[in-house]
């Protein structure tokens, strides 16, 4: 199954940098001349998702943070919603999946009971991308068809497109090809009404993936080669290497060898250039592969061994993420058994929600959470040994 996350956010590039940095000056000076506070906690959120959006983490979830507590204060629902979708946002870039979906969950019900259909389809719509990544292929479905079916009904056509995009990705990777490949179709089609550039990337990304699971090498290799003029137009060389990868396994596969061959060594140059270990794990399968045909052996052990080792790195990666996704949570609980210890109140609040051995019950899962962390350090330890 594809572990890949598909967050709607702008790519990490000089040019998209320069125009979301004039957009946050822009709304720094109106924040600057704002006096109503809902609106200054609005902005706030706004600036917040910008920041996120290209890669300033630390400072996205500052602002975000301040604006949830302003609006917190206030008692304003819809900024309080808004800061929760931010921080759902911030903790998906991250990889935080589960942090993220509590996040997103708690906006959820606020955008329902306010009415505000724009931002609730969103917010379903990222609750289904984070459910895709945690591998719950039903939820996500679920929560992209909602998010579909609000988007119809505002006439927001990214939002449609997006929604059959992820539609598609889970339907591909729940193996109902078919679905899959009508949701894209869908999805082309308004991409193409909206010049959607970047949609069309992930469009024919995704549908070259099916049309060779489905067999259709021809159509695979069309799609595929559709990726690369798209995404040199928003730099996305990371992109470009995974299309390499899939590109020469398609023709490989269509019998196209030679091609194969050509596209492989450009293949290889361009994973290496932006390290991916997904790329390069993928293209040295193919390559091992046209060795053999060729009948250089020698070289086709050579090509899977780096095959075997990317693939292994891939996997420590993995570990890494679930390493990292646990330590985050035991900092949220340290962060809450320092906070309640911390508070006068302490004694009547622990009364009052009746959780009188809650630091007893944390204490317990901060031990469960460093014995898993452990268990899975030594895992990644063992396996580099190995190689």
């Amino acid at each position: 199954m594809k572990k890949s996350i598909l967050i709607l956010v702008f790519a990490f590039v000089p040019s998209l940098i320069f125009a979301q940095n004039k957009t946050i000056d822009s709304l720094t000076k109106v924040l600057k001349n704002t006096k109503d506070v809902s609106d200054q906690i609005r902005l706030r959120c706004e600036i917040s998702q910008q920041w996120i959006e290209i890669g300033e983490l630390v400072l996205g979830e500052k602002i975000a943070n301040k604006a949830l507590a302003e609006a917190k204060i206030n008692k304003d629902k819809s900024n309080v919603a808004l800061a929760y979708y931010s921080l759902g946002r911030l903790n998906q870039y991250h990889g935080y999946l589960k942090e993220a979906l509590s996040f997103h969950n708690q906006a959820m019900p606020l955008f329902e009971e306010l009415h505000l259909n724009e931002q609730l389809a969103w917010t379903y719509l990222n609750i289904g991308i984070t459910q895709r990544a945690l591998e719950n292929l039903p939820k996500a479905i679920e929560f992209d068809k909602k998010a579909l079916t609000i988007f119809k009904k505002i006439e927001n056509k990214q939002g449609i497109a997006y929604s059959y995009i992820n539609l598609g990705l889970a339907f591909d990777d729940s193996k109902e090809h078919e679905r899959a490949m009508q949701q894209m179709l869908n999805a082309k089609n308004i991409c193409l009404s909206t010049n959607d550039i970047k949609g069309l990337g992930y469009v024919y990304h995704t549908l070259g993936n099916i049309y060779e699971n489905t067999g259709d090498y021809d159509e695979a290799v069309k799609a595929n080669l559709s990726c690369f003029p798209l995404k040199k137009q928003y730099n996305d060389k990371m992109g470009m290497a995974l299309s390499y990868a899939n590109l020469t396994d398609a023709y490989f596969k269509q019998g196209s060898w030679k091609k194969s061959e050509q596209t492989v060594i450009k293949g290889e140059q361009l994973a290496k250039e932006v390290n991916s270990t997904k790329a390069l794990s993928k293209l040295y399968l193919t390559w091992a592969r046209l060795d053999s045909i060729n009948g250089n052996y020698q070289e086709a052990l050579a090509h899977f061994q780096k095959h075997t080792y990317n693939k292994s790195v891939l996997e420590s990666e993995k570990q890494r993420g679930k390493i990292s996704e646990l330590e985050h949570s035991l900092d949220v609980i340290n962060n809450k058994i320092a906070a309640l210890q911390s508070s006068n109140k302490k004694t009547n609040k622990i009364e009052e929600i009746g959780i009188d051995k809650l630091p007893l019950a944390l204490g317990s899962l901060v031990v469960i959470l460093l014995s898993i962390i452990g268990y899975l350090t030594v895992k990644i330890r063992v396996k580099t040994t190995k190689k």
